[in-house]
Parts: C-alpha cells; structure tokens; sequence
C-alpha cells in the first residue's frame, strides 16, 4: 500500500486522461500520497468511476474535457483552482492510440484524430498549466510520451508521430521555463499491461504476418509488460521535490525494452 509521501502531501496537482489506466493508476498514488488531484477526462463515466474509488474524498475534483479544445481547457483548468486552490504541478496524460495499419491504410481522419489528442492537447495542458504554476511560484509538468517516441514501431505511424511530438514539446519548454521554477520533463512508458495494448494487438490478432501479443511480452528483458502502478510512481516522482533539478529530460519505464 502506497504510504504518504512528504514531497506530494499537500501539492495541488491538474491531471488531464485520468480515466485511463495509467491515469488512474496516477490519481489513486498521489490521493494516497496525501496529494491533491484535479481530474480532467472526456468520459463522464471514467470519471464517476474514480470518484466512487476515491469514496468521496474533498481532495479529488472531477470534470468532463475535450483536452483538444482550448476553451475546456482553460475553463477547467480555472475550475479546478477554484475547487482545490493553487496548482502545484500538471500531467498531461490523455492519449489515444488510432488504429494499427501501414500507412498508406491510415485514414486521414484517425491521423488527425491522434494529433489533436496526443500533442494538440499537450501542447494546451503546458500553455494553460504555466500560469496556474507561476502563481504557486514554481511547479512541475509531466508529460505522457512513450518509448514509441523514441523509435519506430510498424503500423503505428500517426501514433509514432505524436509521441516525438511530445518528446519535442518537453524539451523546448523545459528550456524555456525551467528558469522560472517550472520543470517540464516526460516520461516514455513502454508496453504496460491494460486496455489501450489490447486493443493495439486484438486488431491484427488474426494476422499472422503481425507480431502477436505473446511474442512482444517475450521480447522485453524484464519477461513481462509494465503495470500502471509502476508507471504512476514515476510521475509520482517527476511531480515531487525529490526531482528538483530533473527538468527537460525523458523517463523511460519500459522493463528494458529500449536498450534492445
């Protein structure tokens, strides 16, 4: 069971996809930290969800986002300063993956569709995010890249795209704020047991000329995919004063994996 932790308690922290796994897995940590969570996220019912987790807690405040849309943004994001007080720290963590296809099968559409969600709604998360941190007087934002920023991965060429987008975005505002006390790092989960892996690989599960899930489990070095609770305690980290000098730079959680 997580314990508190003196370098959460009592940070306000802003989190956008806090229904998905990862997400969840985050506010969970850091509501357990003695932190508090303001979460953004498009399904209401994700979102109902955490909140009967959290069994009613005056430390979580919910609210319906289109994080691609920057006037939710900034309304919930005002919202949530008026709910929990001064914001301390953002995780950008909403994402969605597309469908897996070559690229010359990728509708437009779903293109589209991952950028607006993966950087767009980054890219919004960091400029609404600074103000809220600069008048805490400091502050932290973590990013949801993936390993799938740091390499190719075949079939996944919108997906691929975006997350190097993310990367891009931390470094260049991490340059551009770290010397106003605001630290902007990312981190790269590798393959982490849940619904957006299943869904990835059930859509060419009858292929056999695509890898199958099992095969990739394989692969890593660790014998196994990552948990969201492992993933959560980097952010956990990454949002803490433990991290004070950790600013524009990538985590990669992923068992090994890039190292291959």
């Amino acid at each position: 069971m997580a314990t508190r932790n003196a370098a959460i308690l009592d940070k306000t922290i802003i989190l956008t996809g806090g229904g998905g796994d990862i997400g969840s897995a985050t506010v969970q940590l850091l509501l357990a930290q003695g932190g508090r969570v303001a979460v953004l996220d498009r399904s209401p019912d994700a979102l109902d969800r955490l909140a009967a987790a959290a069994g009613g807690s005056d430390r979580l405040f919910t609210a319906p986002c289109d994080v691609t849309s920057e006037a939710e943004i900034s309304a919930c994001f005002a919202k949530a300063r008026a709910a929990l007080g001064p914001i301390h720290g953002v995780v950008n963590a909403a994402g969605i993956e597309g469908r897996r296809a070559p690229i010359d099968q990728c509708a437009t559409e779903m293109f589209d569709a991952v950028m607006a969600v993966n950087v767009k709604g980054v890219f919004l998360g960091i400029k609404h995010g600074i103000p809220l941190l600069r008048e805490s007087g400091g502050g932290a934002i973590v990013n949801a890249c993936s390993t799938a920023g740091l390499k190719g991965v075949e079939g996944m060429a919108p997906y691929v795209a975006s997350k190097h987008a993310v990367l891009g975005l931390t470094r260049s505002s991490g340059l551009e704020w770290g010397r106003h006390g605001i630290r902007i790092n990312c981190v790269a989960p590798g393959p982490v047991e849940g619904r957006m892996l299943q869904s990835i690989y059930a859509e060419r599960a009858a292929d056999p000329s695509w890898p199958s899930l099992e095969s990739r489990r394989a692969l890593n070095p660790s014998g196994r995919f990552g948990e969201p609770a492992e993933i959560a305690n980097v952010i956990a980290f990454l949002l803490s004063d433990a991290s004070s000098f950790v600013n524009g730079a990538l985590f990669s959680v992923d068992g090994g994996v890039c190292a291959l």
